[in-house]
């Protein structure tokens, strides 16, 4: 990452070889590069973690620091923290995370707390929310709520996000568990936190927040009171086949990829990608986020991306299993909502998860919007501020079925 360089010698020959790159860019990727910088933070040496640092219990705070280079306006304090997770296969790892909280008194017994969970940002390290100016997408309307609602919002980034290590995309696990142990530390670090906290995810946030869900089971966290997953990115087999397919989805393919050899690392994308897939496999996995990908696959046809015998493989067998959603139970009120236009994540794949999820018991809500993949959690927006609400004043949660 050009931006960590500390020599100038260094910072010379890297903005030497990103001029030379851009050079060949299509006009898109060119601008893409240039919104990412325009909005990238630099990686401190504050998401360093030592070996003796590594090891501790899940949900303990390694270190905070205040930090104010974000554009979340003047009425907030910002609160940067790194704490101990786990894996998908349950070893040691890190995350970290913003808390965001109104510069007013706070209520009686503190701010209650919303845990966001974003959506695909990257695989890359400096595809951390943290590391950009408004903290990712929808923090700063989150925010903006809690300003008015009287609550504090925890940003989360995923482990290896920001954090040293490999971002393990899209496996529900290691994302959920990123999510279940941020809230003990964040009170640990802001002492005017309320214990109360409820979480909400987009997309991969989505998913992963249906995992906390499931997780809460056996964890059995007293001060967690919910979660909302909007269009949450489900059944994997389906949701890769699909965005194979896909316009404006097919790069999703490489992160899946990156994600699964997060996990194992004998696992060898060539043996999900094509060629079309692989020449930009080292450039987005370490040189640039979302808006990178997004440009840069824009020429690439529907269906030359993903290799026929993909799914055959050992490792994405595994993929599949542990992201499986609707055969667990969960725990606490659960809002699942998708977008009735939404093609990265159809409607019918998670109207059926959350079908399957009924079947189990539980606390269930489902809607279904209407717009797309993004549109949709604007249109569903006034219901999941009043859901949240609800939660926040402990108010009975309904149960809604598909």
């Amino acid at each position: 990452m050009c931006g960590a360089l500390i020599f100038l010698v260094n910072i010379s020959i890297c903005a030497a070889v990103t001029s030379s790159a851009l050079a060949q860019d299509s006009d898109a990727v060119v601008k893409a590069v240039q919104m990412e910088r325009g909005v990238s933070l630099p990686r401190t040496k504050f998401y360093e973690v030592s070996p003796s640092e590594l090891h501790g219990k899940p949900g303990t705070l390694i270190r905070s620091e205040h930090f104010g280079g974000y554009a979340l306006g003047s009425d907030v304090d910002a609160v940067r923290i790194l704490y101990r997770s786990r894996s998908q296969l349950d070893r040691e790892t890190v995350a970290s995370a913003v808390i965001i909280v109104p510069k007013q008194t706070s209520p009686q017994g503190g701010w209650p707390v919303l845990v966001w969970a974003h959506g695909t940002t990257g695989v890359a390290t400096q595809c951390a929310p943290s590391l950009t100016t408004e903290v990712g997408y929808y923090t700063t309307q989150l925010v903006k709520e809690g300003l008015q609602r009287k609550f504090a919002v925890v940003a989360v980034d995923y482990s290896g996000l920001g954090t040293d290590g490999h971002h393990e995309y899209l496996w529900k696990v290691a994302n959920a568990n990123d999510i279940a142990y941020v809230a003990a530390p964040a009170r640990e670090a802001v002492p005017s936190l309320a214990p109360k906290w409820v979480a909400i995810g987009h997309s991969q946030g989505g998913q992963a927040v249906w995992g906390l869900a499931e997780k809460m089971v056996t964890l059995r966290d007293s001060t967690y009171r919910g979660a909302v997953a909007l269009a949450p990115g489900v059944d994997s087999q389906p949701l890769v086949e699909h965005a194979a397919n896909t316009p404006d989805a097919i790069f999703y393919l490489v992160y899946v990829a990156f994600g699964i050899k997060a996990v194992y690392p004998t696992y060898q994308p060539q043996d999900m990608l094509q060629p079309t897939g692989l020449d930009n496999y080292q450039r987005l996995t370490t040189q640039g986020c979302w808006d990178l990908a997004e440009a840069l696959f824009q020429p690439v046809k529907p269906g030359t991306v993903l290799r026929k015998d993909w799914a055959k493989n050992p490792d994405v067998q595994k993929f599949f299993a542990s992201n499986e959603v609707g055969q667990k139970p969960v725990a606490g009120p659960l809002f699942i909502a998708s977008g009735d236009t939404d093609t990265a994540v159809p409607a019918t794949i998670v109207q059926n998860r959350a079908r399957a999820a009924c079947k189990l018991g539980g606390t269930i809500k489902y809607k279904m919007y209407p717009g797309d993949h993004d549109s949709m959690v604007k249109n569903s927006y006034p219901d999941q501020m009043q859901w949240i609400t609800d939660r926040f004043q402990d108010r009975p949660a309904p149960r809604e079925c598909p």
